[in-house]
């Protein structure tokens, strides 16, 4: 992938799953020490194990709706980049269109057709990356979030209809109930437009892709 491409979609781990590949294990003389990081370890050398033996590891599926999403994005880049031949996308490159041209002509019409695909491509995994950076910034892109998380803290209780302990939210020190409300309507209603953009442009990527799938030759 290019580096270009590379630094557009920075916001997103573009590997499989949650370690292909990892980019929270980290080595450090005071993380040597500490018994979670031997566990890491372990897995880490067992995911590799997996990915080599076998092509994926047991992270890939973990969220597999984004795995899949990133396999499409990385694919769709790849082929824009590196595609050998055009396929007749759009009804203008069929061999009727080539028959009166000179080579020059002809090699021409082919470069134009080889650069439209490639955009064709990008565009496609551009729209798939709108409804796959909301994954793992859905907190961030929310602006009522960073208030809303320090409007309120739990409490535990225990019920009187199951007889089991369970949590509640209350209005955190120096935030009335009013207030807390308040944010968190706010918090709500605009995660709900996230979810909905982000569900927009998955459909329409998809019905894209669907339409583009039988010309994803190399």
């Amino acid at each position: 992938m290019k580096k270009g491409h590379t630094k557009k979609y920075q916001s997103i781990n573009l590997g499989f799953g949650a370690h292909f590949p990892s980019s929270k294990f980290r080595i450090s003389p005071k993380l040597i020490l500490h018994r979670f990081w031997w566990r890491d370890l372990r897995c880490e050398l067992k995911y590799a194990w997996q990915r080599a033996s076998r092509g994926y590891d047991n992270s890939l599926v973990w969220s597999f709706d984004e795995s899949i999403k990133k396999l499409i994005i990385i694919g769709l880049l790849e082929l824009a980049e590196n595609h050998t031949g055009v396929p007749n996308f759009d009804a203008k490159g069929s061999y009727e269109d080539y028959e009166d041209l000179t080579p020059d002509e002809a090699d021409a019409l082919t470069e134009s057709r080889s650069k439209a695909w490639s955009a064709v491509l990008t565009g496609l995994a551009d729209d798939m990356y709108e409804s796959l950076k909301f994954e793992d910034s859905q907190y961030e892109t929310n602006q009522y979030c960073e208030e809303w998380r320090r409007s309120f803290v739990t409490e535990s209780y225990k019920s009187d209809v199951s007889g089991y302990s369970t949590m509640k939210f209350v209005p955190a020190e120096g935030y009335t109930q009013e207030q807390y409300e308040l944010l968190n309507n706010q918090y709500n209603e605009r995660s709900a437009q996230i979810d909905a953009y982000k569900t927009e442009k998955e459909k329409s990527a998809m019905a894209r892709l669907t339409e583009l799938l039988p010309y994803l030759w190399d």
